[in-house]
């Protein structure tokens, strides 16, 4: 999965993520894994 983020200082940010990379949510105060994006999709 690709992760892309606006940092504060207008650049964008890219982070390609496998495994059981986690894609943090500032705005939620936490981060999602990948397992939990794709819970139930594959299986």
């Amino acid at each position: 999965m690709r992760h892309i983020a606006k940092q504060a200082d207008g650049r964008w940010l890219q982070e390609d993520l496998t495994g059981d990379g986690d894609i943090p949510l500032p705005c939620l105060g936490g981060a999602l894994s990948l397992p939990q994006i794709y819970r139930g999709v594959f299986g």
